[in-house]
């Protein structure tokens, strides 16, 4: 609501104004209002005076805190005045008050050179803090949406990239062409003369004026100036026939000038060059130039001609890419040399992928982005490139063209290595790319006439591009070029009273602080040296701590390592602290990448003196970056934390993480630290899911929480393929251990979730193998010799506690890379049925735990199940293993035996049978024959069962039992008995289920001399058996059944006796508790364990030890003191040793892990 309107007047030599309200308030929103202008639509008389234009206003609040309505809790009265500057710069502005609902106001006081200044105050009344409220009642949270650029503002969905550029450009009156003004901000410097001259800017070279002995040094001299784009062709030959008519045999000076002279005609009329590079007769680069003249300066100017897309074309031959390479591996020693041959490489090969790229939806977009963030560091090569982009007619066109499926913003291709990207998402970044190139140049333009309108304008787009992702990376990369970062920096300290351009100028150094690659630039640290007050937009907090990162970077390598040694000790959730992190992990990260000896640099330091290594204190500021995101994303309610501190905590432990794996690969840490490394690891991996399904996709905490994903990933596999040991034990068992280990310990993450994040770490650690060698490569060796071997025991408590999918994926993977060298798949999956037959053995001790139990037993069938699938890539290996296992067909055979024995049936136990009685019908083990066959029996006694499944279930049954001796046959009588009894109704019917259980009868009957008595078929169901057989039956097989089954005197056993396994686990609540309960009343009270009593000898043994002879024996090493005479009695005597320094009794207990069975 409106609180104030007024026009304030100072008055006084101090120039204060003020306001008093007459009830506490809190204010919101400040707004002044220029001269002239009319605030409020229903009140046209209201009429603003705000003079002068721009100053500096100075307010002071006075704050009251909010009192509450009882009496006692009311505080103290205070009088404290609240400092802050608002910076005017003319037209209507607007400036947030973030008043916390503790405080309120009455009082409010302006100072500032101004004349006079109208202002709104918005806010709201505040009354007495009443009782807190005794119900809750929640409220949706609000759903924020980005709001999208508009279409003026979002070139990357732009038909053409250039049109914001050249609208920008028209503010500035007779501005020449987008060509002009690229070609003189980067290529060609104007003097001084040439901007006070008043056909600038055009000043063109006059390439036929007679200039005597021409020469190539002089052609290269001429073309340092600008050339007009309207030379006719004859003009233009005429110069290239003078190039022409002075070259000679070749030497290194004349390839050094033909280099300068196509660096220079690369930012020239694009007429020119390609006349010179056409001119194959007169002057053939390939064969003037020799491998021996290419040094390090013509390989520079050569590198910069490239970046001209005809000089990439022209030099992009074998011949001479090969004399390049050749030159670049003579000189691999020449770092400077080395480096401008692989930039010229690059670049010749950048382009032809970005060329391509444009056209090609299967181009290499990687290599095209790798150029375009190599152009955008080089002030002279950007301009070159740039210019080629809108002046080259093939590459413009191409360009030039709608996207088909708009975005809502650029991908970030700049980043390292660059994200996977198709043709669209391609097109639209590179548009992107070339529209904030060109507004770069138009304000270096602006900047430099000076033209304050479209200066203001386009730093206002540029501050707005920060903003968005895509585009913020962009801006932030070209404003890294000198030229752009100086003007920044003369933009902040132009004028003592605000400006609109300052102000951005301001907020666009923040953004761009906030990266610390940035402050690898020595213009950016320049830029933030010379920050002072008065500022609009940096405080002076922040301008400190902006002074403290740029002298970390100035410092170099040793400060950075100095920082890097003390922030374990520091608050890592202070957000400055995060940021001197950051940029001490970028300035020793720019050490690694910059020379070949670059880990050698930064591990050396710490070796030479007695300190901790950088390695080491890299793990303990992960550990306890680790740990503030376990409090924000555990199962604790986390503490209030600002969204950006999240951000940067999260890109601060990814980077930590990179430069650790880094400098471990090369100087492994101890155990100790690779064991805690590790479980941090684990812990921050499942955080990062955490976080990716808590904010929104497009939030930066859930981009930077994916990136962080990755490394995690990237970091366990890079120091588990070292081919190193520590001690006896190779590293990636040590980290193989750990995993298994930490996924099953409690902690601040909740367990099961913990337990399936470390599952998926387990799942992309373990190797898998290469389907192109014969056997096992050496890392695949490694791991199924010495690795998993090692760590069975692990391996199989952290398999126990899995679930079934999560299992049988885990066992699929290692049966996998270990192909049957060591067995550790069979090894699991019969461990897996101990575990089962245990189960059972043990399943009269828990009658209360029966669900429980049952429950237990058919997640193991189903994991048994799942391997036996068809579509499981295991099916046969698992057939195989128990088929050749007696231990298997045993334990088997004993579990489904004891399913039937209780009368239990599970789908899965009728799938696993199935698939063994098809998959294996050679089967010979009579235990296990008559288990499966009786569980397929059983499955005609399921009412919900169709009558092709029967069929299919009773097919396999007589093949079986036809192997089975006469004395283990007759223990299938009752279950064949059951199975037909349970048929008779359905018999008449179907053909099929008929004939599978006559072929059952016939096997069962054929072998016995005397009728067959069948428990459960009495003479009344026999007759209506043999009566209800489908009459398509032959009567030959239906007779001999008559005399064979004898009438039973057993009655059919109730359908309604089976109990099906429970698919799912259901409890109440207040059951849970009370087994809880009972489990703990079990357990006896913890105590000390009693010592052991000592022998006689022992105890004497002690007694003749002398405790002088102990203190004084030289054996005795350390923190030992020998007493003389009354010397300990005297040091008793002082008052600071007159301490009861006796330790608390013993708080031992017996911790004991949780069984409920």
């Amino acid at each position: 609501m409106l609180l104030e309107w007024c026009t304030l007047e100072p008055s006084g030599s101090s120039r204060l104004a003020a306001i008093r309200f007459n009830v506490p308030v809190r204010v919101k929103t400040i707004r002044i209002f220029p001269v002239g202008t009319r605030p409020f639509a229903q009140c046209p008389d209201v009429v603003a005076r705000t003079e002068p234009a721009a100053f500096y206003l100075n307010i002071y609040f006075n704050i009251l805190p909010v009192t509450p309505a009882d009496p006692a809790l009311r505080p103290k009265p205070t009088n404290e005045l609240v400092h802050s500057v608002l910076p005017y710069s003319g037209d209507r502005a607007e400036f947030s008050v973030d008043m916390s609902i503790e405080y309120a106001t009455r009082f409010v006081i302006f100072q500032g050179d101004f004349e006079s200044v109208s202002l709104a105050i918005y806010g709201d009344l505040v009354t007495e803090q009443s009782t807190l409220p005794l119900t809750y009642h929640p409220n949706p949270l609000p759903i924020v949406e980005n709001t999208p650029l508009t279409a003026s503002l979002d070139p990357a969905n732009a038909k053409d990239p250039t049109l914001l550029a050249r609208q920008l450009l028209e503010l500035i009156p007779e501005s020449p062409s987008l060509a002009i003004v690229v070609r003189l901000m980067y290529c060609v410097k104007p003097s001084d003369a040439d901007w006070e001259h008043p056909d600038f800017p055009y000043l063109y070279m006059d390439l036929g004026q007679d200039i005597g002995d021409f020469s190539l040094e002089k052609a290269v001299k001429l073309t340092t100036e600008q050339i007009s784009d309207e030379l006719t062709s004859d003009q233009l030959s005429s110069f290239v026939d003078k190039v022409s008519s002075v070259i000679g045999p070749p030497d290194s000076d004349q390839s050094y000038r033909l280099a300068c002279l196509l660096s220079n005609l690369a930012s020239q009329n694009p007429e020119l060059t390609k006349l010179i590079l056409a001119s194959q007769a007169k002057i053939d680069l390939i064969e003037v130039i020799e491998p021996s003249h290419l040094d390090k300066y013509t390989m520079s100017k050569l590198a910069q001609a490239a970046t001209n897309i005809d000089v990439a074309r022209h030099l992009d031959s074998g011949k001479f890419l090969d004399m390049v390479q050749d030159v670049r591996n003579i000189y691999v020693g020449d770092p400077d040399t080395s480096s401008d041959a692989t930039k010229l490489l690059d670049r010749i090969q950048g382009w032809h992928a970005l060329s391509d790229g444009l056209v090609n939806p299967d181009g290499d977009f990687a290599a095209a982005a790798t150029l375009l963030k190599d152009v955008g560091t080089h002030e002279l090569a950007f301009g070159i490139w740039l210019e080629s982009m809108i002046a080259h007619p093939d590459i413009f066109e191409q360009i030039n063209h709608e996207i088909a499926v708009p975005l809502s913003h650029p991908l970030n291709l700049l980043q390292d290595p660059p994200v996977p990207t198709n043709h669209q998402d391609f097109l639209a970044f590179v548009k992107a790319y070339v529209s904030v190139a060109l507004c770069v140049a138009v304000y270096a333009w602006s900047d430099s006439l000076p033209n304050a309108r479209c200066r203001e304008r386009v730093l206002g787009i540029l501050r707005l591009w920060q903003t968005v992702d895509g585009y913020r990376e962009i801006v932030n990369h070209f404003l890294l070029i000198p030229q752009m970062t100086f003007r920044l920096e003369c933009m902040v300290h132009g004028d003592d009273t605000p400006t609109r351009a300052g102000m951005d100028a301001e907020n666009i150094i923040l953004n761009l602080a906030n990266e610390p690659q940035a402050f690898l630039s020595q213009d950016i640290i320049q830029c933030i040296f010379a920050l002072g007050q008065p500022l609009s937009v940096i405080t002076e907090e922040e301008r400190l701590t902006l002074r403290k990162l740029a002298d970390i970077a100035d410092g170099g390598l040793v400060c950075a390592l100095e920082e890097l040694a003390g922030l374990p000790g520091a608050d890592l959730s202070d957000i400055r602290n995060l940021r001197v992190l950051r940029c001490s992990l970028a300035v020793i990260d720019s050490v690694i990448r910059g020379s070949d000896d670059g880990e050698w640099r930064v591990l050396e330091p710490s070796w030479g003196g007695r300190t901790q290594g950088v390695v080491i204190h890299l793990g303990e500021v992960y550990s306890a970056l680790v740990k503030h995101i376990r409090q924000r994303f555990g199962l604790a309610l986390p503490l209030s934390k600002s969204h950006n501190l999240t951000d940067q905590t999260f890109r601060s432990v990814n980077e930590t993480l990179v430069l650790f794996t880094r400098l471990a690969s090369s100087y492994l840490p101890p155990t100790r630290v690779v064991r805690e490394w590790t479980a941090n690891t684990v812990d921050l991996f499942a955080c990062t899911d955490a976080a990716d399904a808590t904010f929104s996709r497009m939030d930066p905490v859930a981009a930077a929480a994916r990136e962080t994903r990755d490394t995690c990933i990237y970091s366990l596999r890079t120091l588990a393929n070292l081919d190193v040991s520590i001690g006896s034990r190779h590293v990636s068992e040590i980290i193989f251990r750990m995993i298994l280990k930490h996924g099953l310990r409690d902690g601040e993450i909740d367990p099961v979730y913990q337990l399936h994040q470390t599952f998926t770490l387990v799942d992309h650690l373990i190797p898998f193998p290469n389907p192109e060698i014969l056997g096992h490569d050496e890392y695949t060796g490694l791991w199924v010799q010495r690795v998993i071997p090692n760590a069975l025991t692990e391996l199989h408590a952290f398999f126990t506690v899995l679930d079934v999918e999560s299992k049988g994926h885990l066992i699929k993977r290692l049966v996998n890379v270990d192909d049957g060298v060591v067995g550790v798949g069979e090894w699991l999956v019969l461990e897996s049925m101990k575990d089962f037959h245990r189960l059972i053995q043990n399943a009269d001790e828990h009658p209360n735990g029966t669900s429980i139990l049952l429950y237990r037993a058919m997640l193991y069938l189903r994991l048994l199940e799942d391997l036996l699938l068809p579509s499981s890539s295991v099916s046969t290996w698992s057939l195989d293993f128990i088929e050749s296992s007696p231990e298997m067909l045993g334990l088997l055979s004993s579990c489904l035996g004891w399913l039937l024995q209780r009368r239990y049936t599970a789908p899965d136990a009728t799938d696993i049978a199935y698939r063994i009685a098809a998959g294996r019908p050679e089967l010979d083990d009579a235990a296990l024959i008559i288990a499966i066959s009786s569980t397929l029996l059983r499955t005609a006694q399921e009412t919900d069962l169709s009558v092709t499944d029967l069929v299919s279930n009773l097919h396999p049954i007589p093949d079986l039992l036809k192997k089975l001796p006469e004395e283990r046959l007759v223990e299938m009588r009752p279950e064949v008995g059951a199975m037909a009894g349970a048929l008779i109704p359905t018999l008449m019917v179907d053909l099929q289920l008929a004939t599978a259980v006559v072929r059952i009868l016939e096997v069962v009957t054929e072998r016995s001399q005397v009728p067959v008595e069948l428990p459960g078929l009495t003479g009344s169901h026999l007759s209506d058996l043999l009566e209800n057989l489908n009459p398509e039956i032959p009567l030959e097989k239906v007779e001999p059944l008559q005399s064979k089954i004898a009438p039973s005197s057993q009655h059919p056993v109730e359908l309604t006796n089976l109990t099906q396994l429970p698919s799912a686990l259901s409890y109440p609540f207040s059951e849970i508790h009370d087994i809880v309960h009972r489990v703990a009343d079990a357990q006896p009270p913890p105590g000390t364990p009693p010592l052991k009593p000592q022998a006689q000898d022992a105890v004497i043994g002690m007694a003749n030890i002398s405790p002088s002879t102990i203190l004084r024996s030289p054996l005795v090493t350390g923190l030992t003191k020998t007493y003389l005479k009354n010397d300990f009695r005297q040091l008793r005597q002082s008052n600071q040793t007159r301490q009861n320094t006796s330790r608390l009794p013993s708080m031992h207990v017996d911790v004991r892990p949780f069984h409920p069975f």
